[in-house]
């Protein structure tokens, strides 16, 4: 036993000694990329770069490279690619690696088929062997294909990489860049050039390029990782009393491990609630040894952080092939906390993401197993069930399958493709949820075992208000087994274009409740947000509207009985002064009101204004109101007042009274 420790010690030390070594080394970096249009006749199809012998040196380079069969979809007048499943996986021989499936064996034997592209770059030399590589533009969305250069191995063939806003923040988080694009990022471990092709110009674009990989000791590194694996087994078999139980928190691989300081957080995390998990595919290559699956998953960070400009990695948790768990997004593996992968649901669910590309292949055993044993032990910790459905409630997004506000109901363990516009996680992989549910099993959470998570709510305020009144929305801020949470610091923000800024502010008492008021000037979405005294995050609430509608007031004669041609005066008043109502007169025929007048209505600078209006000579019911609207302000209008016309000696005026 002692023999097996010492290996095992002396196995962990070299690992972290080879790791520290290797991970000086990660970086990233940008190039600008500027596409031009191809030929319109005979070479329409072939990219800068592709020479007339470029056909057999892709017939070549397919023995070892080929994308999944995407790549081949025709494009001429489709609809935006939803299915995004890249990308580039390597076919190595029997002395390296063996692909992950054998239809993945056959596909590479394929002739490639380039895209019908309109615009393409040059190859883009990188300088340097890189791992992973995404494109940045700016403005809409574009059909963007891509293909890197593996030395002297050659080309791989085209694969699309549309912008795929489905997997991101949601519409209303902090986080969010407007009005810019991102592909998906491709794994591409190891290439030296890339070209990218556009079937319109992209504005501004730029490559994004990340280096992780330790290269020269893989394979030393794998030889040790499974000699220490070995002995840390045997070690673990002379303690171990048996398995573990079913809701026990299963072995998650930490940030220390993978990251450490190469992908740091831009801001402190933000919570929500945990209703259910959404599962994930990365569309990265399958067939990553043991070794490269953490360096996978940091050039995900890298890229999430450094190209997307969000927080952190999107994903809460990642799954590798192996059964490996990872951590993802930061804030603590048993908190709440709001990740980016799922446009419109990310603060109500936990979003798991498992390495590799499902489109057509299955996911392994063991990732599966791993994958239940989180939700296992995951959704119980907040108090949720593992079974059944669960309703989330849409906070909206351009990629959202369903408005903003809208309930949305769907298995509490569901697949990306239920929530939002995508083919996430892969037909293969989305066919293999049933197998995951059962795997998880039905587990009622245990109410003492459920972890204390702070929540923030904030109450839908009485809706319209008066120009000018004050407004007031209240809340609390408490854990989740009803404990209040008192001295939080809370913001109600307001959207104003695309970001949110601070409208008041708060303290919540010992209860956890709060009330924070401001001046209502015109019709707002708001949200709150809380800070703890540890510096955390809660929340953003649900944005809800707070409607204002402009004050306004008329005083009528007591008479409602006119002759005609009587002369009626009114007189009133509007708050704010800017804007101008209106006075609407109705003729009542039947079950139809017919619009007879209508005045624009002039003001002073204290907003009072002053109308005479002649009665109608025909004799009749008539309707009449003054109405007013404006831009930020709800339309309103005064209660209806009916008049009666009746057959007489006519003339005379009618005034208010006073």
């Amino acid at each position: 036993m002692l023999a097996a420790v010492t290996a095992a010690a002396f196995a962990v030390a070299a690992v972290a000694a080879l790791v520290l070594a290797g991970r000086g080394r990660v970086h990233d970096f940008e190039l600008p990329v500027s596409t031009r249009a191809l030929p319109a006749t005979g070479q329409a199809k072939r990219a800068p770069g592709d020479e007339p012998n470029d056909r057999a040196a892709h017939a070549a380079a397919s023995r070892h490279l080929h994308l999944d069969g995407e790549d081949r979809r025709e494009v001429a007048g489709a609809k935006r690619a939803r299915d995004y499943s890249l990308r580039l996986a390597l076919e190595r021989t029997a002395a390296t690696r063996t692909l992950s499936g054998q239809e993945d064996h056959d596909a590479a034997r394929r002739e490639p088929a380039p895209p019908p592209q309109r615009f393409a770059s040059d190859p883009l030399p990188t300088g340097e062997r890189v791992d992973l590589v995404g494109v940045r533009w700016q403005g809409r969305p574009r059909a963007v294909w891509l293909r890197a250069r593996l030395g002297e191995r050659g080309w791989t063939r085209w694969a699309r990489v549309d912008a795929e806003e489905s997997e991101g923040p949601d519409p209303q988080a902090s986080e969010v860049v407007r009005n810019t694009q991102h592909s998906l990022p491709v794994w591409v471990g190891g290439a030296d050039a890339v070209q990218v092709s556009t079937d319109r110009p992209l504005r501004a674009a730029r490559l994004h390029l990340v280096v992780v990989r330790s290269r020269g000791i893989a394979a030393l590194a794998s030889a040790v990782v499974k000699r220490a694996g070995a002995a840390v087994a045997a070690v673990g078999r002379l303690f171990s009393g048996g398995t573990a139980h079913a809701d026990a928190q299963p072995q998650i691989v930490p940030r220390e491990e993978w990251a450490r300081d190469e992908c740091k957080p831009r801001k402190p995390p933000e919570y929500g609630t945990v209703k259910g998990a959404v599962i994930h595919h990365t569309v990265s290559l399958n067939d990553y040894s043991r070794t490269e699956a953490p360096d996978v998953v940091l050039a995900i960070c890298q890229y999430h952080v450094n190209s997307n400009k969000w927080n952190d990695i999107g994903y809460n948790f990642l799954v590798d092939r192996y059964g490996r768990i990872y951590e993802g997004r930061a804030g603590g593996i048993d908190k709440a906390v709001v990740g980016a992968h799922a446009q419109g649901y990310n603060s109500q669910t936990t979003g798991i993401a498992q390495l590799g590309t499902f489109t057509t292949t299955p996911q392994t055993d063991a990732a599966l197993r791993a994958t239940a044993a989180l939700i296992r032990w995951k959704l119980p910790l907040h108090g949720a069930p593992t079974f059944g459905s669960v309703t989330l409630t849409s906070a909206g997004g351009s990629e959202n399958r369903y408005p903003a506000g809208t309930p949305v109901t769907v298995e509490r363990i569901t697949g990306h493709r239920d929530l939002d516009k995508t083919s996430c996680p892969g037909d293969a992989l989305d066919a293999q949820l049933a197998r995951l549910r059962e795997l998880v099993g039905r587990i009622v959470p245990d109410p003492t075992q459920v972890a204390a998570q702070p929540t923030l709510t904030l109450d839908r305020p009485r809706s319209p208000l008066a120009f000018g009144r004050t407004a007031t929305v209240t809340g609390r801020l408490a854990t989740t087994n009803g404990t209040g949470i008192g001295q939080a610091r809370v913001v109600v923000e307001y959207r104003r274009g695309s970001r949110w800024r601070a409208l008041a502010r708060a303290v919540t008492a010992s209860d956890g409740s709060w009330r924070a008021s401001w001046r209502a000037t015109r019709s707002l979405t708001v949200r709150a947000r809380a800070s703890l005294a540890n510096g955390e995050g809660v929340g953003p609430t649900t944005p809800i509207a707070l409607r204002v509608r402009a004050r306004l007031t008329v005083a009528l004669p007591r008479s409602r009985v006119l002759y005609p041609g009587t002369v009626l005066r009114l007189r009133g008043s509007i708050a704010p002064t800017s804007v101008r109502p209106r006075l609407v007169l109705l003729e009542a025929r039947g079950s139809r009101r017919v619009r007879l007048t209508v005045l624009a209505l002039r003001t002073s600078r204290r907003g009072r204004f002053a109308v005479a209006l002649r009665a109608p000579r025909r004799s009749g019911r008539y309707v009449l109101y003054v109405s007013a609207s404006a831009a930020g302000l709800a339309w309103t209008r005064t209660p209806l007042t009916t008049l009666t016309v009746v057959r007489g000696g006519g003339g005379g005026t009618l005034a208010p009274a006073g």
